[in-house]
């Protein structure tokens, strides 16, 4: 399964992952979240019969459904600092995201998840396709996902990094 983890909000572009959805009938997509766009979602889901879509609303703590899923997705149109492709690292999920920045600093292409071109839905299917159906390709690029969270952007490290800056800025 595929999930994403995300305000249904418009920069999370998650009619892109729709589309995406459409074409991987085989797969089924979790889309973990609330938001102002959660009409107009059920209302495209009902329209293009996306049975492989589920919606299973908000939860404060999501990470039963990270560890039950197989792949991250992120459709976003830009990040900051993307921590919600974090958490899936942390459980070892392989991701596929958008190549905008904020997903480019964090995994790593063909290690540790693949980018995609913003708006290729095909591209984006072609890599959910592959890694759905390679366990073995899954479980490394999880393993490296994860490692690399914990080496670059584990809460010590990043709590370090911001100590770091403000220690420069001295406001």
């Amino acid at each position: 399964s595929v999930i994403t983890l995300c305000s249904l909000e418009r920069v999370k572009n998650l009619f892109e992952t729709l589309s995406i959805a459409k074409c991987c009938p085989e797969l089924s997509f979790w889309i973990i979240g609330e938001g102002s766009l959660l009409n107009d979602i059920k209302k495209t889901i009902l329209r293009d019969q996306l049975e492989n879509v589920i919606l299973p609303g908000f939860f404060q703590e999501p990470r039963e459904f990270l560890c039950a899923a197989d792949i991250y997705l992120s459709s976003s149109y830009r990040e900051g600092h993307p921590l919600s492709i974090l958490e899936a690292m942390s459980v070892a999920l392989p991701v596929v995201a958008s190549n905008v920045v904020g997903n480019c600093q964090t995994i790593e292409h063909s290690s540790s998840g693949f980018y995609y071109k913003l708006g290729d839905v095909y591209e984006a299917s072609s890599h959910l396709k592959y890694l759905a159906n390679d366990s073995n390709l899954r479980v490394s690029f999880g393993m490296n996902a994860q490692l690399l969270q914990r080496e670059k952007f584990s809460s010590k490290i990043m709590a370090e990094r911001y100590n770091k800056l403000y220690k420069k800025i001295k406001i």
